[in-house]
């Protein structure tokens, strides 16, 4: 998790994406894992890869105090108030669960009372990062379902019982959903965000 606090304030809703641009021109764009209500920061999950020119640098080599140039959020991926009557359906695998979670946050936060369920696709189990928060937050709304879904094999981490050993997009497009009404949300690999906009039109 890294927080950016910028110069001046910049209007932006949870799932949206910022740029950032290093001093020598690197530049990147990560999904906002945190909502205007809740800190005045930006807060982005990343990934560190090894070799990951940004990743690396952001996670390892940055010191507090680093300026970096940033762009106005963009990008369509965060609640709005006339999603406030329909189910929403987020898909994430990797660190797009932050975007996800935030923008499950901000649903919650403006009293949104249709069903929103959250599917967080890893390949092992020790990368589900967020599986105390998302499965405390499912507790405290009813409303809110949280489901951790497994590629590979399952470690020794003890996780729920509603635990989806299986592709994320398997299990949020089971056979017979009807998602006519649905509005589905969708961040990680460009993989699983491909096949599952395909499964979403399959299912209406």
């Amino acid at each position: 998790e890294i927080g950016i606090a910028p110069l001046k304030e910049m209007a932006f809703s949870g799932g949206q994406h910022l740029q950032i641009v290093r001093a020598d021109g690197l530049s990147r764009s990560y999904s906002l894992a945190s909502l205007p209500d809740e800190d005045f920061f930006f807060v982005a999950h990343v990934r560190r890869f090894d070799g990951g020119a940004m990743s690396q640098w952001l996670c390892v080599d940055a010191d507090i105090g680093t300026r970096v140039r940033l762009f106005t959020p963009q990008g369509d991926c965060h609640y709005r108030a006339e999603m406030a009557q329909r189910p929403l359906l987020l898909l994430a695998t990797g660190s797009g669960a932050g975007a996800m979670a935030a923008v499950a946050r901000d649903a919650l936060a403006s009293g949104h009372r249709a069903s929103i369920a959250l599917y967080h696709g890893v390949r092992f189990d020790d990368e589900l990062y967020l599986h105390d928060t998302l499965t405390a937050l499912a507790q405290r709304h009813p409303n809110f379902s949280y489901v951790p879904c497994v590629s590979g094999a399952l470690g020794e981490q003890i996780l729920s019982a509603g635990t989806f050993a299986g592709r994320v997009t398997s299990s949020a497009f089971a056979a017979g959903n009807e998602l006519a009404e649905t509005e589905v949300f969708l961040c990680g690999s460009p993989a699983m965000v491909e096949d599952a906009r395909c499964l979403a039109v399959g299912a209406g």
